[in-house]
């Protein structure tokens, strides 16, 4: 059988260079296509008004000049919110949320007074690069980014980009709305950045859905290929491509 073509949308932070060893992992059943959002990547410039309404009009755009006749479409965090909002035609056959951040509403916790606070004082001060490449930023986050992770997101996001939507992520209540697709759900009950079980609930209610349970941490601690086969075996994988085939045919 050939292998199904698997557009799919990063996380926040990341780009398909951060997640490299998370594609190749997945190319060895599907034919990988990533999509990286403007701003996250040095290739392409950064939206000049950052909204997530606005990521989404970018990757339907970039899915409507898609040269294949089907796939599959996958978003990983914020990458699926960003995804699941999209309008697709009937190319895409069926949609995979991993780790999915749905809204606000969601995340497992939200930022103290004091880190809104330092947001706010960030933001209005014009302080996103100042801060982005200080010392002190770069040790808070390496305590839940690997550093060669860290290294490429410091290198190639832009820090108005990061700070703005980081912003929006934490605010945004919007209700995820769900298309009629089979979806598959890979989750981790204990996630500790999104709230794993209240978002198995959410996909339960869907009519076409197969939830894929896992131990792999929201936030990968050595991203390489070994890392991922480690934590979604070879036979959950061939229980969604099955799953993929038999519900996007029916």
């Amino acid at each position: 059988m050939n292998k199904p073509n698997l557009v799919i949308v990063h996380s926040f932070p990341g780009n398909s260079k951060m997640l490299d060893g998370y594609y190749k992992f997945l190319g060895d059943y599907f034919n990988v296509h990533p999509i990286d959002l403007p701003g996250f990547n040095v290739d392409i410039p950064p939206l000049k008004k950052i909204q997530i309404e606005n990521y989404v009009k970018y990757t339907e755009k970039v899915l409507q000049n898609l040269p294949f006749s089907r796939y599959v479409l996958a978003g990983l965090s914020f990458g699926f919110c960003v995804v699941n909002r999209c309008k697709v035609d009937d190319r895409c056959r069926s949609k995979i949320a991993l780790f999915p951040y749905l809204n606000a509403n969601y995340l497992q916790k939200m930022p103290t007074r004091k880190e809104r606070f330092l947001l706010r004082f960030i933001r209005y001060l014009h302080l996103h690069r100042f801060v982005y490449t200080s010392t002190w930023f770069r040790n808070i986050l390496i305590e839940k980014i690997p550093k060669r992770s860290l290294d490429i997101m410091l290198k190639s996001m832009d820090p108005y980009t990061f700070f703005e939507l980081l912003h929006r992520i934490i605010h945004y209540k919007e209700e995820p709305i769900f298309s009629d697709h089979p979806y598959v759900l890979i989750v981790n009950k204990e996630d500790d950045t999104v709230n794993g079980k209240k978002i198995i609930e959410q996909f339960k209610e869907l009519p076409k859905a197969s939830i894929i349970f896992t131990d792999m941490p929201h936030h990968p601690g050595n991203p390489s290929k070994s890392y991922f086969k480690k934590y979604i075996p070879d036979d959950d994988i061939k229980k969604i491509l099955r799953f993929i085939e038999a519900e996007s045919d029916g």
